[in-house]
């Protein structure tokens, strides 16, 4: 049973647009809570920033990483900062993942902005750059997925280790130079033999354009990586933001939201034990309404799926699994609990969990999101769940 014990804004900034956020435990007890962060140009506009309520702005070249400290009340131990950036890309989703060796692996993945005289020129070239939504600024071009790595508890981050290529030549507008690594927005796992696995998506690794999501894996605590050949794939929709979770019998369990137009997340579990693992690792249609999802294993053997729901009314949703139960006709047939449904409209979502440990050692459940308040401002917030059998 989920019982909703109520909600927090964390950050909230009118001069900022702020966005899928992650977290994961520190060492010396706080959670670390990272999100992309960029400039909202709104606030400039004093009262006529209302006019422009549904401004969206996913690519910006100010673009970065932010990060601050909470508590298990949730209250804010450290203020916000922003994290490292490349000198000449910019950062976009947020994931977080701490290793047993106390480790901490920061991926995402980055775009090359460029002005528009330059995009032009590779435009002719056929080095085509992905241009934003309302025609105007600065041109990207997607460059790829990249990991940092912090050793002492996120007080500091290694410089960017670019990820295998993943994409199709020519995928996605990227640059030759590119390093072309998978899109990333999801949670990744360590397995039981103390190797890493990473989500990502991409259009496509044979040149089809399918889009697919991948897997990458490291077995020296995040220094190298290589892309595994099973591919994530569905039978009718693309795969996208995909996000594992380990069960506690060493299965890998994957939610992906799709392309469908039913917007039905995609789920799929394998073995990574296995000593072949097939070429295709196949996710199907859940008869769940939503995207994307974030799943973490409960004590009891239990998954926790939250996700968001960009139809009206708009909010987070969650459900609880049962891994013996392992099809989609059980997942579909799983209680549904509204976390929240107040959502101003659909720019909201992409839910991370954390545990919260209360004094007397019992765990609540902290749900971190971002969405778009009264105002059309994109802040960070979160909902705290209590689990009952």
């Amino acid at each position: 049973m989920i019982t909703v014990l109520g909600h927090r804004t964390l950050y909230r900034d009118p001069q900022y647009h702020a966005a899928f956020p992650a977290s994961v435990r520190l060492a010396r007890g706080a959670v670390l809570l990272a999100f992309r962060r960029a400039p909202d140009h709104r606030w400039l506009l004093g009262e006529a920033a209302s006019a422009d309520f549904d401004h969206v702005d996913h690519l910006h070249f100010k673009s970065h990483i932010a990060a601050l400290e909470l508590g298990d009340d949730l209250s804010v131990r450290r203020p916000v900062r922003a994290l490292p950036s490349h000198g000449f890309l910019v950062d976009q989703d947020a994931n977080l993942l701490r290793l047993p060796s106390g480790t901490l692996l920061l991926h995402s993945f980055a775009w090359l902005p460029v002005s528009p005289d330059i995009a032009g020129h590779l435009k002719a070239q056929n080095k085509i750059s992905f241009r934003r939504r309302d025609g105007h600024g600065p041109e990207y071009s997607f460059w790829g997925a990249f990991v940092r790595r912090s050793l002492d508890d996120g007080a500091s981050w290694s410089e960017p280790i670019f990820l295998p290529r993943a994409l199709a030549p020519g995928g996605w507008g990227a640059h030759p130079e590119a390093s072309g690594g998978a899109a990333m927005r999801g949670r990744g796992t360590v397995l039981p033999d103390g190797s890493v696995l990473l989500p990502g998506y991409s259009d496509g690794t044979t040149g089809t354009g399918a889009g697919r999501g991948v897997l990458y894996r490291s077995q020296d605590d995040g220094l190298t990586w290589s892309l595994v050949p099973a591919a994530i794939t569905a039978q009718d929709s693309a795969v996208t933001e995909p996000a594992l979770c380990l069960d506690a019998a060493g299965q890998v369990h994957i939610v992906a939201r799709s392309t469908r137009a039913d917007d039905s997340l995609l789920y799929g579990r394998f073995d990574p034990a296995a000593q072949n693992l097939p070429d295709t690792l196949p996710v199907n249609p859940m008869g769940v309404q939503g995207h994307p999802g974030d799943m973490h294993a409960l004590p009891d053997g239990r998954i926790l799926l939250v996700y968001g729901y960009r139809h009206a009314p708009y909010g987070i949703r969650a459900r609880i699994l049962n891994p013996a139960d392992g099809t989609d006709t059980a997942i579909a047939a799983s209680d549904e609990v509204v976390v929240r449904d107040d959502g101003t409209g659909p720019d909201l979502g992409y839910p991370w969990i954390e545990p919260l440990i209360e004094t007397g050692g019992n765990t609540r459940y902290a749900v971190f999101y971002y969405r778009t308040d009264s105002d059309g401002l994109r802040t960070i917030a979160a909902s705290l769940l209590e689990i009952s059998a």
